[in-house]
């Protein structure tokens, strides 16, 4: 795994003792074990300046630090597409200079859609299980603007459709999605042995944020539907005395 840091504004250095400078700027780090160590020599300006670091994953060589183009896979079916849609940023401001390890905590950028099929009219857990199941999440904008100073990211292109993981449980999905504010008429759409469901849906996705959302599958009934009416009453005093 390899992962990035950077300090924009200050040299940096894993050694209290001042021997000489180097600065360290949008250098990657090979995690080979924990802490992570780069694989150079890094300072701190002096004994006194403190620096910002700032960390950030996967690993690009970005042009304009607050408008880094980014993108989620269309196709996030397999683990290694759903892996390589995921963004990974951290920072640690106002550090001073020190001897132990700095410690920087990287959090998600984007948001994880997960979507539950849960079987509804017509269906059981049984019938759903045998059936050839898939979804697809409908009009996502998969391109991200991210501000590496800042660590937000702002959806970019036009609306694309997704293919999910299937997770371990098998009515499980999840994907990553660039955070943005969707609202369809087929935000999801549930195939189920070739038939579509679609779910009709508005929501915001937040960066950083995990979203459950079931999907409860039923049939619409097609053909002739044979109810039995309500008794009309005559309003007539049928009755009598029995004797």
């Amino acid at each position: 795994m390899t992962i990035s840091v950077c300090s924009w504004h200050f040299t940096l250095s894993y050694h209290h003792a001042i021997k000489r400078h180097k600065v360290l700027t949008n250098k990657q780090l090979l995690r080979l074990s924990f802490p992570v160590l780069p694989i150079i020599d890094v300072y701190w300006k002096d004994d006194k300046t403190k620096a910002d670091f700032y960390c950030y994953f996967p690993y690009g060589t970005p042009s304009d630090l607050t408008s880094y183009a980014f993108s989620i896979k269309e196709d996030q079916s397999t683990e290694q597409a759903y892996k390589d849609s995921e963004f990974l940023y951290g920072k640690t401001s106002g550090v001073a200079p020190t001897e132990k390890a700095v410690v920087i905590t990287t959090n998600h950028i984007f948001s994880c859609a997960v979507v539950t099929v849960q079987p509804g009219n017509g269906f059981t857990t049984e019938s759903l299980a045998k059936a050839n199941v898939s979804i697809k999440i409908n009009n996502i904008r998969t391109g991200a603007s991210i501000d590496l100073i800042k660590g937000t990211a702002t959806a970019t292109g036009i609306g694309k459709t997704i293919t999910p993981l299937k997770t371990g449980d098998s009515y499980s999905y999840k994907a990553l999605i660039v955070p943005q504010t969707i609202s369809a008429d087929n935000f999801i759409t549930v195939y189920v042995d070739g038939r579509d469901f679609n779910l009709k849906k508005e929501i915001t996705f937040v960066g950083g944020r995990r979203y459950s959302i079931p999907v409860t599958v039923s049939k619409t009934s097609y053909g002739i539907n044979v109810n039995i009416g309500a008794w009309e009453d005559d309003e007539i005093d049928n009755g009598g005395t029995a004797e």
